[in-house]
């Protein structure tokens, strides 16, 4: 689970950074924004996603997980 959260953030992250620097390059900024979003889409990503996984979990409370 906690290589779970920061993998999925990464994905997160990076889907939505490059995307966000990609608009940003169509309205007549420079075209490193897309490798900066990319990179802090990830990273910030990654970091929610550890957070999270670090923070929720399941109680077992004698149940048998199936």
């Amino acid at each position: 689970r906690v290589v779970a959260g920061p993998l999925a953030g990464a994905i997160a992250g990076v889907s939505g950074g490059s995307i966000g620097g990609v608009i940003y390059v169509v309205f007549g900024k420079p075209a490193l924004n897309i490798a900066v979003g990319l990179l802090t889409g990830v990273v910030g990503g990654a970091a929610l996603g550890l957070v999270g996984a670090l923070t929720t979990g399941t109680r077992n409370r004698g149940h048998i997980n199936r």
